[in-house]
């Protein structure tokens, strides 16, 4: 079996886990995320929104993160 990274309780109580592949796909595949793991795991316990869908995917779980903005370095 797959390392564990974490297994938390969402707002709404599903139980979610985060494996070593599956961080290693994320990281890979989004390198800006790489650095936010304890965003990821705050936003599924206390996310901003929780929108159900009535296709495939369940959950949706949101949350914001702001980046400065590269032009805000141009004056």
């Amino acid at each position: 079996m797959d390392e564990l990274i974490f297994v938390i309780e969402s707002k709404d109580g599903i139980v979610v886990r985060l494996t070593r592949k599956q961080w290693n796909h994320i990281s890979f595949r989004h390198p800006e995320m790489a650095a936010k793991l304890n965003e990821m795991k705050a936003a599924i316990q206390n996310p901003i929104l929780i929108k159900s869908y009535t296709e495939d995917i369940d959950k949706f779980y949101g949350f914001l993160i702001v980046f400065p903005s590269p032009l805000s370095a141009i004056n």
